[in-house]
């Protein structure tokens, strides 16, 4: 999610945002500047012609401020000279005194075919990743909800962390400055990583599939307000549009039974509030993050990795939420043996019951079903993040903007296909149908300002590596 001119997600992955992802800016501020798809900020030097000006000859020079020159906008901080000498035979460039400049190539573009190959990888892998989320959390229950976080943190931590050893051992990508980021600004995004996963999960057993990608889009206006009372952030008419019409069509989809306070096959009223609830500390983490990238530059496999390893231990702290009646009611002395509990479900162990609430009322059991929807989730997630990054370096933002547009639909439709859900499959109101189409006319109303400035800006060499 990105807001204009603040610090701004899943599960998912998304993200969340994925998930892993965070808050991101998605649209170019303006020209020699891009926010890419993970914040990362700097100038891209066009390319000119040789020329050499005398100290007679010396073109006026331009106020940068506000044209998005350095780090930040309206700094000045490496600019890129107007005295040097560009030789189009190089990357070099050389400034009167002798000293070398490098000039960013702009990356050739592939084919539209290859483009069009990295938009279905990403909403196929995203709507399977949707999917797979809700089955996983039905096949483990409320009981184990922290053991299957637990997991799926260390998977995602294995595979970020392969990406890091490799730029660490054959790349300069992630510098000494990353790894001098204080700890405990990554301990900070980790607590409120963990906090918002465990309360997703433990509310998502019981929370339609459907509705927990319309609750997902409840993110933009927390981000919006956090912004706001942290950084004083302020927001166009179509921001604040957007975010009134997404809160709007989220409670569409919740008002039945939040309104009658009735159950009705796997939904539980309170578990649905939870899954909104779980949105707050997720738009926090966004904030925070964004003013990481902003501060540090940091890397974002570099960043995924170390917070998520550091989640892996500080997410022990929230274990005891688990023993809150209708958030599991597992006794505290209990929890280690629930963990191990979880940890045999995932391997199959057909003798594990599986429970949907706190009353003791067992659901089914076990199986091998769950190791194989569990990895099928992670690597989802984790591939559907790697195709984003590809489209916003390949494509666009506004491409981007639309490609994510278009799987809320995709994966409110799919939750309702017997052949995916099988005996899970969840019907798909009327009310779903009111809520899918207010908050997609939010989302969309919302990121206009996006596209618009995208639009403006496509002519703008993008960033050097949205990798870095």
């Amino acid at each position: 999610m990105a807001t204009r001119g603040s610090p701004s997600s899943s599960e998912s992955p998304t993200a969340s945002s994925y998930q892993p992802g965070g808050s991101v800016n998605m649209y170019s501020d303006s020209e020699g500047d891009t926010d890419n798809l993970y914040g990362h900020q700097g100038p891209v030097a066009p390319r000119r012609s040789p020329v050499h000006h005398s100290k007679q000859q010396q073109p006026k020079q331009r106020s940068d401020r506000g044209r998005g020159f350095g780090r930040g906008r309206g700094s000045s901080d490496d600019k890129t000279p107007l005295l040097a000498t560009i030789n189009d035979d190089d990357d070099g460039a050389r400034l009167d005194d002798g000293t070398e400049l490098h000039v960013q190539k702009k990356a050739a573009k592939p084919s539209t075919w290859v483009l069009l190959c990295y938009v279905l990888a990403f909403l196929v892998m995203t709507v399977a990743s949707n999917i797979a989320r809700k089955r996983m959390q039905n096949a483990f229950g409320v009981r184990y909800v922290f053991f299957r976080q637990e997991l799926t943190n260390f998977n995602y931590n294995v595979l970020a962390s392969i990406v890091v050893v490799y730029y660490l051992l054959f790349t300069k990508t992630i510098t000494r400055q990353m790894r001098k980021f204080p700890i405990w600004k990554f301990a900070i995004i980790g607590l409120l990583d963990g906090l918002s996963d465990l309360l997703n999960s433990i509310g998502g057993v019981n929370c339609p599939g459907g509705v927990q990608i319309l609750l997902q889009q409840l993110v933009i206006p927390f981000t919006m307000g956090i912004s706001y009372i942290v950084f004083k952030s302020r927001y166009t008419m179509l921001e604040s549009a957007g975010a009134t019409l997404i809160i709007g069509g989220a409670l569409l989809a919740i008002l039945p039974p939040l309104v009658e306070h009735k159950d009705s096959g796997r939904t539980l009223w309170y578990a649905v509030l939870i899954v909104a609830l779980s949105y707050v500390p997720q738009a926090s983490s966004g904030v925070f993050k964004d003013h990481a990238f902003r501060s540090a530059d940091l890397n974002i496999f570099y960043l995924t990795a170390v917070v998520s390893w550091t989640q892996l231990g500080l997410t022990w702290v929230f274990a005891p939420i688990q023993s809150i009646p209708g958030f599991g009611g597992v006794k505290l002395h209990d929890i280690p043996e629930v963990f191990r509990d979880g940890a045999h479900c995932f391997g199959g162990d057909t003798s594990i019951p599986v429970y949907r609430t706190d009353d003791d009322t067992i659901d089914g059991y076990c199986s091998l079903w769950v190791t194989e929807i569990t990895l099928v989730y992670s690597s989802c997630g984790f591939i559907a993040g790697i195709f984003q990054l590809l489209i916003l370096k390949h494509g666009s933002a506004v491409m981007m903007v639309l490609c994510q547009a278009i799987t809320l639909p995709l994966s409110n439709l799919l939750f309702s296909a017997r052949p995916l859900m099988k005996s899970e499959v969840e019907p798909f109101s009327a009310w779903d149908i009111g809520g899918l189409v207010v908050v997609l006319l939010g989302f969309v109303t919302y990121k206009s300002a996006a596209i618009r400035d995208a639009w403006l800006n496509r002519g703008t060499p993008a960033t050097t590596d949205p990798w870095s």
